[in-house]
């Protein structure tokens, strides 16, 4: 089985399927540590004017309200876009359905931020739309998460990764894979102050919870439907009832222009 990049292809088919379960991702998706949000509010500053990149069903959103900010939500995927709205529809957010790519670049930001969402933009120059979009001392934070499964937490994580390695051995969530920062090409743009932090947290998740979570990745749900049944009939039948150690690694980048 041929692995696909998703962030290679990017086409909008790819990017629709996220319209298909809007819904499951706010409620299985796992939000983002207290400690980053205070490391972007640390590094940039309180109560200014953000613009959020992806804001999908707003995962990231609230701890950016809560600290003053005045947020315009950017999010390509209608279904997404309409639980985000439904869920700030008391707040001052004003929600844009747009790519990245298609946004005029009129308005300037103190920060702009995307959560898991900056590996979509298309574009060699995507960091430099950024720089231009930012006010001068405006704070760029991307932040991604990945969700690892190690052997080690219990014996439930070993058979999990056993049924992985049977039915689905490219999508081993066991993958720690390189997340250092290329400072040269935020440099390149202009940006300085350069910083990346690591954050780690564990949940335990039932299996039957586990599988709703996985059918929130589209590299999942790109799979043909028979593998993925024979997944996951396999693991809900071998731990019907059974947990399994879920470490959630995010990583932070930030930079400033100047």
């Amino acid at each position: 089985m041929e692995k696909v990049n998703l962030y290679k292809k990017r086409d909008n088919a790819l990017r629709e399927k996220f319209n298909d379960i809007a819904e499951e991702y706010e409620e299985y998706r796992f939000t983002y540590p207290e400690k980053l949000f205070d490391d972007i509010i640390c590094y940039s500053g309180e109560g200014r004017k953000a613009l959020e990149i992806g804001i999908g069903t707003g995962k990231a959103t609230p701890f950016f309200l809560k600290n003053g900010y005045k947020v315009v939500a950017v999010e390509p995927v209608k279904n997404m876009l309409e639980v985000a709205k439904r869920k700030f529809s008391d707040e001052s957010i004003e929600f844009i359905h747009s790519t990245f790519e298609e946004l005029e670049a009129v308005d300037q930001y103190d920060l702009i931020y995307a959560a898991s969402s900056f590996q979509w933009v298309n574009g060699g120059n995507r960091l430099g739309k950024v720089y231009t979009m930012l006010r001068k001392g405006g704070v760029f934070a991307r932040f991604k998460t990945v969700n690892i499964i190690l052997p080690e937490k219990n014996t439930n994580n070993t058979i999990l990764i056993e049924a992985y390695k049977r039915f689905l051995p490219d999508y081993l969530p066991m993958d720690v894979s390189n997340t250092n920062m290329r400072y040269e090409e935020y440099e390149s743009k202009g940006f300085s102050d350069l910083k990346r932090n690591e954050y780690y947290i564990d949940h335990e998740l039932e299996i039957e919870k586990y599988v709703k979570l996985v059918n929130t990745y589209t590299e999942y749900l790109v799979l043909d439907v028979s593998l993925r049944k024979e997944f996951e009939d396999y693991i809900i039948g071998k731990m019907a009832g059974e947990k399994v150690a879920i470490t959630q690694k995010c990583t932070l980048y930030l930079a400033r222009k100047h």
